[in-house]
């Protein structure tokens, strides 16, 4: 239980190429799946396509948060 309550939260500089748009978002969460969740939730739209096939990219950069 000690590891739990050490966690630390991250920032993660993310950038989503899809659909010939380019944005950049922050997400601050723990690990990178809980980013790459809170990703596909708010900005799932941008990473398919109408027939439901991933065609978008993402790429990030974490840092600590002080």
């Amino acid at each position: 239980m000690g590891s739990y309550l050490n966690r630390v939260r991250k920032r993660y500089t993310v950038t989503i190429e899809a659909k010939g748009e380019v944005q950049q978002i922050v997400v601050i969460a723990y690990t990178p799946k809980a980013m790459l969740r809170v990703v596909h939730r708010l900005y799932g739209h941008l990473l398919t396509n109408e027939d439901g096939i991933d065609t978008g990219q993402i790429s990030y950069q974490e840092t600590e948060l002080l």
